[in-house]
């Protein structure tokens, strides 16, 4: 997600993929004055996708998914989500993105 509002000060705290931030920061030098970097987080993607822990196809899927980097159909595929690899996360994984939400609140009930 990409909130260009935190560029012209509309907002007071958002989330933005560093690539952004790196283009907005480019294009207006003077900007790293005024934004705070909070936290980073590591990504492993920016397209996420689920199965239900049940599913019975999810084995296969997850198969084939992981050949897409090393056949021409499946670079195809990858290219239109701006992706080289497909790789499995669990979870847990997204806990990180839990507590920057409940920070991000936390921090709003401070101001108000």
């Amino acid at each position: 997600m990409t909130d260009y509002r935190c560029f012209f000060g509309k907002v007071d705290m958002t989330v933005v993929y560093e690539s952004a931030l790196n283009v907005m920061l480019e294009m207006n030098p003077q900007l790293e004055n005024t934004i705070k970097i909070i936290k980073k987080l590591p990504l492993k993607g920016r397209n996420y996708s689920y199965f239900h822990k049940n599913y019975i196809h999810q084995k296969s899927l997850r198969n084939e998914a992981q050949r897409f980097s090393s056949e021409t159909r499946g670079k195809q595929i990858l290219a239109i989500f701006h992706a080289s690899d497909i790789e499995t996360c669990r979870v847990s994984d997204l806990d990180q993105f839990d507590k920057l939400i409940n920070e991000y609140q936390q921090r709003l009930q401070e101001i108000k």
